[in-house]
């Protein structure tokens, strides 16, 4: 731990500590060579050996440093040093949102509105910040002057870049990087919208004993009804919850697409425009196909039964009594009829099957979609179900897979208090029947994070553990928060 009075690079004057995490230590520095107050994060010293420790480090001060946005921490320098690779952001004096929660509905409103302006920036950029959660989104100043910031850029990347290592909070979790899917922006929205339900009813809607647990329900459990801890109108309510339930659909195409697109939906809410629905909260329709034909009835009916325009084809339904109609003319014979009939079907059948026949053979053929009325009847597969690996060393878990016919594919690891390489999650789940080779896609423990350091006391109670954004409840690895002087003070080199 440095002593206050150690000077880095010859430059970042130590003042005092604010808080120790999975990745490092945060310092409140002077730089003396442009006379400001700074935040400095030190990567630990048995990490600085870690090369995959190092790169993580080295990749937030990258991508932090190409961010400017007023929601957004603004990174001034990185460097390395006899004490280690280091990173200098701006100094903030605020609280980070778990510390504040639950939220009125409008306050919880504004800060979603800034985190879709600072994200549709990101991804903008390119990027993915992969870690939103109530620890990483820091609120500085009050009322109209409240400025909510975007913190930890240790675990962001690429959009679309995938990973072998999953380092994520499992309740802020999307579904699809569970399962080994690459990050998209899709998967920060997701996030978003548990975050919104957890600052309106002061607890996230997926939890349990477990990870596997969590992300289970991440997977198939429906979003609960949101219920608002401070109170509102049943109105609010509803609205609210249909953003939430767009925020996290299960399918990343279901969510949102943009940020506009939310902040116009959070503006109808904070409006009262509850009447101007969400855009596409509700599910999906397909429409109907335009009507073929229209039955009029007669003038004879009573057109209080007679049937209405379907929406999918005509209807008809025949008067209770049929209808006397007076003809002119000669009258036909009876047993013409009789004979006419009967022939009249068998040249319609006869004319329809030569249609089809020449149909199917003008059509464009493909080999993996066989015409049905000539394709053979699929053979019966055999089935087996998945066995019960969860908890299980990887490699006993790929033998159990062997022995069913199945194939073990990894799927990525995730910290957890589980010992490493222990499978977490399958996909398919236990027990589901499958076909012979299906492919097992399984998550493994990558190991308890590292111990965390408490900081010591500086004698300010507002300043304690979790209230800035050095002051953090160590949730996560690498998780650093850092404070500031007071607002304003983020000027930049």
């Amino acid at each position: 731990m440095l002593q206050p009075g150690t000077l880095i690079n010859g430059r970042y004057r130590v003042v005092r500590t604010i808080g120790s995490g999975g990745m490092g230590s945060v310092f409140a520095a002077h730089d003396e060579r442009l006379g400001r107050q700074v935040a400095l994060k030190l990567l630990r010293p048995d990490l600085a050996s870690d090369q995959r420790a190092r790169e993580r480090f080295l990749r937030e001060a990258q991508i932090a440093a190409q961010l400017v946005h007023p929601n957004i921490v603004r990174t001034y320098d990185v460097g390395d040093a006899p004490e280690g690779p280091y990173l200098v952001q701006e100094l903030l004096d605020g609280r980070t949102l778990d510390t504040l929660l639950p939220l009125p509905s409008r306050r919880a409103l504004g800060v979603t509105e800034a985190i879709a302006d600072a994200l549709g920036y990101i991804h903008g950029q390119g990027y993915v910040h992969c870690d939103i959660k109530p620890q990483n989104i820091m609120l500085v100043g009050q009322g109209a002057a409240e400025r909510v910031v975007l913190l930890d850029f240790g675990i962001a990347r690429v959009e679309g870049t995938a990973t072998t290592t999953l380092i994520a909070t499992p309740h802020y979790l999307a579904p699809e990087l569970a399962m080994g899917s690459p990050p998209a922006a899709a998967s920060d929205w997701y996030a978003v919208g548990i975050v919104l339900f957890q600052m309106l009813a002061d607890h996230p809607p997926f939890d349990g004993p477990t990870l596997h647990t969590i992300i289970e329900q991440h997977r198939i459990a429906p979003l609960p009804p949101l219920k608002l801890a401070l109170g509102g109108t049943a109105q609010e309510t509803t609205a609210l919850e249909a953003i939430i339930r767009k925020l996290t659909a299960k399918q990343p195409d279901e969510r949102y697409g943009s940020a506009s697109a939310l902040k116009q939906d959070l503006a109808n809410v904070r409006a009262g425009a509850i009447h101007a629905m969400p855009t596409m909260v509700v599910a999906k329709q397909t429409p109907a196909p335009a009507p073929q034909a229209v039955f009029t009835p007669p003038p004879a009916l009573d057109r209080a039964t007679a049937p209405s325009a379907p929406a999918r084809q005509a209807a008809y339904t025949a008067p209770s009594a049929p209808a006397i109609v007076k003809t002119a003319g000669p009258r036909l014979n009876p047993r013409l009829l009789l004979l006419a009939v009967p022939l009249l079907a068998l040249l319609l059948g006869g004319a329809a099957l030569i249609q089809a026949r020449s149909a199917r053979q003008n059509a464009p053929q493909r080999p993996d979609v066989p015409i049905a009325s000539e394709a053979p009847t699929a053979p019966s597969l055999s089935t087996v179900a998945v066995p019960d690996i969860l908890n299980r060393p990887v490699g006993e878990a790929e033998q159990l897979l062997a022995q069913a016919g199945l194939v073990l594919v990894p799927g990525g690891a995730i910290q957890s208090e589980q010992a490493a390489n222990t499978v977490l999650t399958a996909n398919p789940v236990p027990g589901v029947p499958v076909a012979p080779g299906t492919q097992v896609v399984v998550q493994v423990s990558a190991g308890p994070p590292p111990p965390v350091v408490q900081p010591p006391s500086n004698g300010n109670s507002e300043q304690g553990p979790g209230r800035g954004n050095g002051k953090e409840k160590d949730k996560g690895p690498g998780k650093d928060k850092h404070k500031d002087k007071g607002p304003g003070k983020d000027k930049d080199d």
